[in-house]
């Protein structure tokens, strides 16, 4: 067996600027989806009200929340 390789940190952060980016990526995919599915799923009066503003809202409070999840997960188990 050889030896083991010393990692670069310039590898890791060009590492850490790559998931950076894909998890901005994630963040606006996931909020827009669900953004366009409440959109489509509340009746159309409805989009103009607090009401509709105060779901959306929470929609995309909740992404952040499983995206906080996932990148906590990430960045612990790799």
């Amino acid at each position: 067996m050889g030896r083991p390789r010393i990692a670069d940190p310039s590898e890791w952060a060009e590492n850490r600027r790559k998931r950076s980016k894909s998890s901005w990526l994630f963040i606006v995919v996931f909020g827009v989806l669900a953004i366009a599915i409440l959109m489509r799923w509340l009746p159309h009066p409805w989009h103009m009200t607090w009401v509709a503003a105060t779901v959306l809202w929470w929609a995309w409070m909740g992404s952040l929340a499983i995206f906080g999840l996932w990148l906590a997960g990430a960045l612990k188990w790799g």
